[in-house]
Parts: structure tokens; C-alpha cells; sequence
């Protein structure tokens, strides 16, 4: 290794500690301010292995490295106009030092510094501990508080030199040097105190959309646990950044008439309502030009009843409501939900649509005439993930071939296979997904022309010719 040159400031005078290293009579300074931290001539060089040089750029200091192949730069320190971090910095009138910061890596950043400022009174003039926490990765802090509960009552006792760190799982720990005896406990030298804090980080562990006031919730347009009986198990939310498949939406008559999120570590006693949601409808790529929903749904909280032991949020619209579109549910980042980033998802409706197709959701004959070859009855009931069912009864018959009939949609107005842009998810604490089903490719299976169409029981079965008389009389 070998310093090229160093223009950097430093104490003048001192040389560098490894002179095999580096050329000491081009390289004055022990230590050089970079940024905010000073860095001694060899940890530099032993921080960045194979490096042969490392220089700053004026009053923007950076590490570069010199490579035999090329050179490239590692790092640049780029940093915008100094702002106050404590929000009283312009009424409080007690010194602030010793500031600290920690983040979690997921947006979450914890400041602590000793403070004289009594906060209006609340505490002493002596030097507390005082913590801010930002949310936002820094953009905008809380108000001050003390850190050491006691920073009311322990008088001259200074508290001093803070430090904090996570284990990014919610659980934080603090400490600082205090002359503080904690009322007679300990002595009245310095001492190295401790503080804890936990938190359950709250996060979005599953999405459902269930069919509402249907057979399988026992026809309640109620939220209850019966609801979970009604969860589409073959349906999936599409996500930001994923295109549509069939998995993504129902055929249900009433479209989306209820829809389940699943957040884990839910703040206790908050009760959710639809200000902690933002809804649009549309169908197009384009999310941002959907119609934002004016009527908001029921919101409902069964805690642990979720996902994994999470509790379970349900949202129930009125039967019809929202039918032959996409909806778009954002989940918003707030101390309700205790979500530290907004979480978005999609489901959408395409009333009697079957999914023969994988590049579209068109409603024509060929659903009728699936709902007409696939018929149920109260002897061999459809289960809730079956196609044909569009009314959702657990019986196939006229009614859903009329279903179909009655909302054919062709390529100007049929569901889009939309893709939606990207976006930010809380993934650093979400829990972990459970893998899409391919519940569009097993229906294909089902309509593999190798294999025969299966035959429901003649119970009750209406023949071809029959469903024909009947679909000429209704006018088709």
C-alpha cells in the first residue's frame, strides 16, 4: 500500500503510525476530519484492503481507492444544510452535546444527547438524557423527552455521554454516565446507568379478500369469524412492481364486498378506522388516475385471529360496489397501525369470468357455456374455490349462466391485465409471504382437451338442450 498524496486537515506536525505503509513525508496528518468521523492514517488503509490510495476531494471528502485494473471511487459524503434535530432549539434555553444516533434499517432513527433544558419546567436544569425518534429515516423528529425517567427528581445529578443501540428487532438499550445515586441505591460516584425500550414493529403479515354475504359466511353481510370460512384461498393480492393474473381477481356477482389484512404487532388498544386507509378504483396502469373511493368500508378488528396469531382487520363494502375493476387498498403508515411505511395492494373484480385465458379477462359464451357443463347441485355442491360458481351459493346452475351472460365484457371494457409501478414495502419487518398459488394454471388444467369434462350428478342436472331453450328465451 502507498499514499498517493493527502491534502486533507489534521494536526499538524503528526506523522503516520505505519511508515512501511505509507510515504510519511507526503502524508503529515495522523488524523483527518472526513465528514463527521476522524480516521487514524492506518485504520484507512487497513479498512480498505488492496487500497493504495485514499484521498480527499476539497470540502467534499471521500475515500477513493486505486485500483492495478482501475480506479473507482467507494465513497462520497454528501451532506445537505444543518437543521435542528431537538424541535425546541428555538425556545429551550439549556445546553444540548454528546448527541448519538442509531437506526434499525428499516426507517427508524433514535437520537440521544444530553441536555440542561428543563422542557418547560417539566424536569430539572441539571444535564439529562434526552431522545428523539424519527420514522422517516431522519426527515422529521418527535419532540424531546427524557430518557431517565427520573430526570424530574434527581436534582443536581448529572446524567451525561449517552449512547444507544438496537437489536432491529424493536428492542433498544441506552446507556450513560450519571452521578445520580437512584435514590440511595448505588453510590454517589459515577456511575454507567441503563435504560431498555421494546416494541412490537407492526407489519402486514398476509391479504385476503373473501366472498361476503355468501354461503360460506353463512350469508351474513356481517363481519365475523364466519368470514374466515369465506377467505379465497386460491386468490392472491397483487402487489406493486407485478402484473396481473388470475390469481389476482374473483368473478364474484357482488364483487369485492370484503377484504382482510392481517398486521401483525398492531398497536393495543387503537381502533382502526377507514382514516387509516386510502381507497381507488380504476383499471388502468395508471393507479394514480383512479377514482379515490368516497364511501368508506366497515372496519372491523379481531385481535389474533390473523395470520400466525396477528390480528385480523376486516373491510366490508356494500354487495356491488365495487364490480368489473381493481381496487387499490393502502394500508397508511400512522400510530394506529404502528406501520413505519404505507403497505399497497390490489384486488379486482370480473364478474362471470371463468379464466380460460391468461392475457385477458373477457366475459363471452365460452363462461357461459363452462358455468353450463360444470353444473352443482345441493348433492355435490361446489367448493368456494371452484371457477363456475359465480354467485358464490355452492350450487352452479341458470343462475350463473346468466351471470355470465348478463356481464359479457370484450377487449374495450373487460378487467385489464394491469402492472402496476413498484413501490416501497416494509419487507425488513414484514413477515414472510407465503408463496403464490398457481390457481390459474390448475384451472387450465381443467380445461385440458386430452382430459373429460367432469359430469356432475344427474340429480337435478339440466340437460344442453335445456339450458339452450332457456338462455333463447331470456333473449340470448
Amino acid at each position: 500500500m502507498k499514499v498517493q498524496r493527502a491534502v486533507g486537515r489534521g494536526h499538524r506536525g503528526s506523522s503516520c503510525r505505519r511508515r512501511r505503509d505509507c510515504r510519511a513525508d507526503r502524508f503529515r496528518p495522523q488524523r483527518r476530519r472526513l465528514g463527521i468521523e476522524w480516521f487514524e492514517c492506518r485504520l484507512l488503509l487497513d479498512a480498505v484492503a488492496g487500497a493504495q490510495a485514499i484521498e480527499p476531494f476539497g470540502t467534499s471528502p471521500a475515500l477513493f481507492v486505486e485500483n492495478p485494473a482501475q480506479d473507482y471511487k467507494v465513497a462520497m459524503m454528501e451532506f445537505g444544510p444543518p437543521e435542528a434535530l431537538n424541535t425546541n432549539a428555538a425556545s429551550d434555553s439549556g445546553g444540548d452535546g454528546d448527541p448519538q444516533v442509531t437506526t434499525d434499517g428499516a426507517g427508524n432513527w433514535v437520537a440521544v444527547w444530553h441536555s440542561r433544558d428543563s422542557l418547560g419546567g417539566t424536569i430539572g436544569t441539571d444535564r439529562d438524557v434526552l431522545v428523539s425518534r424519527s420514522a422517516d429515516a431522519g426527515a422529521t423528529w418527535t419532540d424531546p423527552v427524557p430518557l431517565n425517567t427520573n430526570a424530574g427528581s434527581d436534582s443536581d445529578d448529572d446524567d451525561y455521554e449517552p449512547q444507544v443501540t438496537t437489536d432491529v428487532t424493536g428492542n433498544w438499550v441506552a446507556v450513560w454516565t450519571s452521578w445520580d445515586s437512584l435514590g440511595g441505591t448505588i453510590g454517589t460516584d459515577t456511575d454507567i446507568l441503563f435504560a431498555t425500550f421494546s416494541e412490537i414493529l407492526s407489519s402486514v403479515a398476509r391479504r385476503h379478500v373473501f366472498y361476503n354475504h355468501s354461503s360460506f359466511d353463512g350469508s351474513d353481510p356481517a363481519a365475523n369469524a364466519n368470514d374466515d370460512d369465506a377467505i379465497a384461498t386460491d386468490k392472491e393480492a397483487l402487489l406493486p412492481g407485478q402484473t396481473a393474473a388470475f390469481e389476482n381477481y374473483t368473478s364474484y356477482s357482488r364483487g369485492i364486498n370484503g377484504v382482510m389484512v392481517d398486521i401483525a404487532g398492531l398497536p393495543k388498544g387503537d381502533t382502526l378506522d377507514g382514516g387509516d386507509f386510502q381507497f381507488r378504483v380504476g383499471n388502468s396502469d395508471d393507479p394514480g388516475t383512479w377514482t379515490p373511493m368516497a364511501t368508506q368500508p366497515t372496519v372491523t378488528v379481531r385481535r389474533g385471529d390473523g395470520t400466525g396469531g396477528s390480528d385480523r382487520v376486516t373491510l366490508i363494502w356494500p354487495d356491488g360496489m365495487i364490480r368489473k375493476q381493481w381496487l387499490q387498498v393502502t394500508v397508511l403508515a400512522n400510530a394506529d397501525t404502528g406501520l413505519t411505511q404505507g403497505d399497497v395492494f390490489y384486488f379486482g373484480n370480473a364478474v362471470g369470468e371463468v379464466g380460460n385465458s391468461t392475457d385477458d379477462a373477457k366475459v363471452n359464451v365460452v363462461d357461459m357455456l363452462a358455468a353450463r357443463d360444470n353444473q352443482r347441485n345441493f348433492l355435490d355442491p361446489a367448493p368456494l374455490d371452484f371457477h363456475y360458481d359465480f354467485d358464490r351459493n355452492a350450487r352452479v346452475d341458470i343462475v350463473d349462466m346468466l351471470i355470465a351472460r348478463d356481464n359479457q365484457a370484450h377487449f374495450l371494457n373487460a378487467l385489464h391485465m394491469i402492472s402496476v409501478p413498484g413501490a416501497k414495502i416494509a419487507e425488513a419487518k414484514a413477515l414472510p409471504l407465503r408463496p403464490s398459488r398457481l390457481g390459474g394454471i390448475e384451472w387450465l388444467n381443467d380445461w385440458d382437451p386430452r382430459r373429460a369434462p367432469e359430469k356432475p350428478s344427474r340429480q337435478g342436472r339440466l340437460l344442453p338442450q335445456d339450458v339452450d331453450q332457456l338462455l333463447t328465451m331470456h333473449g340470448s
